[in-house]
């Protein structure tokens, strides 16, 4: 949302291969639920031309994942 990302490839993620999203990159705790906060995720993803978006992590993330699969569309 704050146009913070890693570009992922294999070489940055083999270290963490099988431990999973918070050792790699941490955790951000940031919950996405206000519709301000929706558009500015589309629009950082529109600014990074983003084919796809791979989320990270756990429950929570989980649940931006699918809110952010039923509002991008």
């Amino acid at each position: 949302m704050k146009c913070k990302y890693v570009e992922l490839n294999a070489e940055y993620i083999h270290p963490y291969r099988n431990q999973g999203g918070f050792d790699m990159i941490c955790s951000g705790r940031d919950k996405i639920e206000t519709p301000e906060q929706f558009k500015q995720a589309e629009e950082t993803a529109k600014k990074l031309e983003l084919d796809g978006l791979v989320v990270i992590g756990g429950d929570d993330s989980n649940t931006n994942a699918c809110l952010l699969a039923e509002n991008f569309r």
